[in-house]
């Protein structure tokens, strides 16, 4: 990992969070003034067009929640880090920041081929895709990320594990990370909601 500037001898400090709830407050509000202008649904879903002045506030609030989500781990780490070393915690060294569970414009052009990809005969994924004229054309998009994050933001990610279990650093392939659109799993998950497990371990 040197080539990353990781030194496998030192100890390094990983924050997992996001903006704790303000995020999906801004979803909240963004999907009733949906459906107060009665905005077509899918699936229970409410959506309203890139173009329009909801959106254009929706996305303004979203990137509010990230900022909020950035400056968030920045605080934890530095109030870990000040328990361990104060001048470390003053000029703290941060080898990645990535967000999780957002949304972003991007080009699908790339993605599109997993759609028409299948298991070759050998039963590898993906067979070749023949080229097509349309893969030419740019065909940007918005992305959700839902329990997830990009492969496009740094040549290295952290799969974080749950409590007692490991955490995994790795390396992204550039050249298969499209099969995933461009995305990789940003936890190991839980064994249950939050809900339940409240309902279990609080007297």
């Amino acid at each position: 990992m040197a080539k990353y500037s990781i030194d496998t001898d030192m100890l390094h400090l990983l924050v997992h969070s996001g903006s704790r709830s303000l995020g999906a407050q801004y979803l909240s509000d963004f999907v009733q003034k949906a459906q107060e202008k009665e905005q077509n649904s899918l699936h229970g879903h409410y959506g309203v067009d890139t173009s329009t002045d909801l959106f254009k506030e929706y996305i303004a609030n979203h990137d509010k929640a990230l900022n909020f989500a950035v400056r968030n781990r920045q605080l934890i780490a530095r109030r870990m880090l000040h328990q361990v070393s104060e001048k470390d915690a003053e000029s703290p060294n941060c080898l990645m920041d990535i967000h999780h569970n957002f949304m972003e414009k991007i080009d699908f052009k790339h993605v599109d081929s997993l759609l028409r990809a299948r298991a070759g005969p050998d039963g590898k994924f993906p067979k070749e895709v023949p080229d097509k004229e349309e893969d030419s054309k740019s065909q940007v998009g918005w992305l959700h990320r839902k329990g997830a994050t990009p492969t496009t933001h740094s040549p290295i990610l952290v799969i974080p594990g749950s409590r007692g279990t490991l955490s995994y650093l790795v390396e992204v392939n550039p050249d298969v990370d499209y099969i995933s659109g461009h995305s990789l799993a940003h936890g190991a998950g839980r064994k249950m909601m939050r809900s339940k497990a409240k309902s279990m371990f609080h007297n």
